[in-house]
């Protein structure tokens, strides 16, 4: 959590849309304010819930609902021990990623389940698995994938031939979803550590029929 205390940089969801200052601002305070003791988790929680009620965006909400979980979740200081990757998952990036990308009320779900993808389970000889996809989901089964994961915990990141790996998969990937999807493109995170990079995947041209 001090780690992150120390960035307040932020990446707008579209080039023409920012996250508002004053929200900026209050979750940074917030998290100040929870490293040097002065409000507990508890209370810095309840106070971003109240900045999410006040809030009209819904891509703002999604992001401070992100933070939400960052508070109750991550540690206050830097783990010493050596973090492999299903402990990485789901104490550092599930609290993050999930507000962000599953949706019920959207039919979109988030999984970090290392399962085949709609698409791989077209062809038997496949046996693709990404660490996490984003699907649709219809009738409780998912129909399309709409983005992929591939991480690497901070105990792999020295490992270049497997990191650069892991962003060939994905382009495999999302190749595949716009392919059988007949989607206009597709969603791919790279996990390397603390470091994580989004690329979006977008058809340029439609092909020969």
């Amino acid at each position: 959590m001090k780690k992150l205390c120390g960035h307040g940089k932020f990446i707008p969801s579209k080039k023409n849309q920012k996250f508002p200052n004053n929200l900026m601002v209050g979750l940074m305070e917030l998290a100040w304010d929870m490293c040097k003791g002065t409000v507990d988790r508890v209370g810095a929680c309840y106070s971003v819930l109240s900045m999410v009620k006040e809030s009209s965006d819904p891509i703002d909400r999604k992001i401070m609902l992100s933070v939400y979980q960052i508070f109750q979740m991550l540690p206050m200081e830097q783990m010493m021990y050596p973090i492999n990757e299903s402990e990485f998952i789901t104490k550092y990036l599930l609290p993050i990623f999930q507000p962000l990308f599953g949706d019920d009320e959207r039919s979109t779900t988030m999984r970090w389940t290392a399962t085949q993808t709609v698409e791989s389970q077209m062809c038997a000889a496949s046996g693709n698995r990404p660490d996490c996809m984003i699907s649709v989901v219809q009738g409780n089964r998912p129909v399309a994938s709409l983005g992929f994961g591939e991480v690497k915990s901070p105990l792999e990141t020295g490992n270049h031939f497997g990191v650069n790996k892991d962003l060939l998969r994905l382009g495999s990937f999302c190749k595949d979803a716009v392919d059988e999807g007949n989607l206009d493109g597709s969603l791919a995170i790279r996990c390397a550590g603390f470091l994580v990079i989004f690329y979006l995947v977008e058809l340029q041209a439609m092909g020969f029929i």
